[in-house]
């Protein structure tokens, strides 16, 4: 019996962990799985991620080429396949063995969010085959990359049809390399949330990531649709929608000057009544290149006056909120402090600009995306080099280490430096461009690292000292 579409929806966590492997069985299995109660099903899918099958979804291997794939499209993917046994990818030079790729896989957006710079209009706005197999493939192919994140992207990325995502899903199968361990996530508004999107994000054990900046009467100023009308409710709906599948989200909240203003209560108090569980926060990331535009921007605020909201939210969250919501931001810096370590967060890891890469529609390499617009940022293309190469070899990222270490040096003092690593670099440049109350023997986190330590820590207990 030929594994049947159905069947393939099981989540591979489960075909894996309970060594279901037989097509017969996972017909039958299928049946069986659809009557388990939606919280068992949670579970059971926990449950099979502890048993360390990894999270990419083994079962879609299974599923025929010509149910996946156009004609056309089976010819590249033949010819792309085979081309990796012809040649022999680098090593990527990263201190680990984790990579990021954030998959730009459309610029196109249903919102005109008055701060981003990601959007665009009109043709080639959106990955076409060619550029999602070749980027799939050259990020899988790299010897001594054993663990992924791909970042899906846009733009907004539920303007696509789920068909494609669920081709992306497949390549990642076809490629994938023994105990390459994959994690998918798309980063979405959430306005155009459907019962199919939701199924298939529970389906393949996908989180999401929803952008979202606070209550009505704050994110309806900054986030429009592109009528220029508001957006919380359908937000709030593709939320509910998200829950109603069991499909792991959380909020990603951009701290602009209303948000800065209004404080942490209000927005706590927005979240939880809402239904939100988990939040983090990202500073408003203006164009490095545009001084003149940046100075006179009514959303941005510096990035000290980002850390003193951080502070406060840190107080209010630490006090009444913890039980509510995870900022896993907190939390990672709390675990730092204690055990004297590096944070798992990218903003504070140090050198970021090779195991963090965007990848965008026509196959153009970037660093991460808070780098977009920027000048002479760009890796290359992976239709002219392999994607390690590309990253070995940029003089961006050259140029951008040298003035990392030399940024280092001078915080060397900071009894923090071994944690915050210097900060984020991009923060770090834009600190130089703007001046913004800058210290040049500290990253700039250290207001908060101080909050942190001095609420949770005491000296019992491994509190940080010099």
């Amino acid at each position: 019996m030929t594994q049947t579409k159905e069947a393939s929806l099981i989540p591979a966590e489960i075909i894996s962990a309970l060594e279901i492997n037989d097509p017969d069985d996972q017909a039958e299995f299928h049946s069986i799985y659809q009557e388990i109660p939606e919280q068992d099903k949670k579970d059971l899918i926990k449950y099979a991620s502890l048993m360390g099958s990894g999270v990419a979804n083994t079962t879609l291997s299974n599923v025929p080429v010509s149910e996946i794939l156009s004609d056309s499209e089976q010819e590249k993917y033949s010819k792309e396949k085979n081309s990796l046994d012809t040649i022999t990818v680098e090593d990527l030079n990263i201190s680990g063995s984790h990579l990021v790729a954030v998959m730009k896989v459309t610029r196109l957006c249903n919102l005109r969010c008055s701060y981003c710079r990601s959007w665009r209009e009109g043709p080639n706005q959106t990955m076409k085959f060619e550029t999602m197999l070749k980027a799939v493939s050259q990020v899988l192919s790299i010897p001594n990359v054993s663990s992924i994140d791909f970042v899906w992207h846009g733009g907004e990325v539920t303007l696509l049809k789920t068909s494609i995502f669920r081709k992306l899903l497949w390549l990642q199968e076809k490629f994938r390399r023994p105990n390459q361990r994959i994690k998918n996530t798309i980063q979405t508004n959430a306005y155009l949330i459907s019962d199919e999107w939701a199924k298939l994000l529970s389906a393949y054990s996908v989180t999401v990531g929803v952008s979202i900046d606070g209550p009505p009467e704050i994110n309806d100023k900054y986030r429009k649709n592109k009528d220029g009308l508001k957006t919380s409710e359908n937000i709030e709906e593709g939320i509910k929608k998200l829950g109603s599948y069991n499909v792991e989200y959380g909020a990603l909240v951009v701290v602009e000057k209303e948000i800065f203003e209004a404080g942490p209560n209000r927005l706590f108090d927005y979240f939880d009544n809402i239904g939100l569980r988990k939040i983090n926060f990202l500073n408003v990331i203006p164009d490095i290149y545009a001084q003149e535009h940046v100075l006179n921007d009514q959303n941005y605020i510096p990035y000290h006056l980002y850390i003193e909201f951080l502070c406060d939210a840190f107080r209010v969250w630490k006090q009444k909120y913890r039980e509510k919501l995870l900022i896993s931001d907190f939390e990672d810096l709390m675990t730092a402090i204690k055990n004297k370590s590096k944070p798992k967060t990218c903003l504070w890891s140090g050198d970021c600009l090779k195991s963090i890469v965007t990848i965008e529609p026509e196959g153009t390499v970037n660093p991460c995306d808070k780098y977009i617009g920027g000048k002479d940022v760009s890796y290359g293309s992976i239709f002219e080099s392999s994607l390690s190469s590309l990253i070995n070899r940029s003089s961006f990222v050259d140029i951008e280490n040298k003035n990392y270490r030399n940024s280092i040096k001078n915080m060397h003092k900071c009894k923090w430096s071994g944690i915050c690593n210097g900060g984020c670099p991009h923060d770090r440049a834009l600190d130089v461009k703007f001046k913004n109350n800058m210290d040049l023997e500290c990253c700039g986190l250290s207001p908060l690292l101080e909050r942190i330590n001095n609420m949770v820590y005491s000296d019992s207990e491994g509190r940080h000292s010099e």
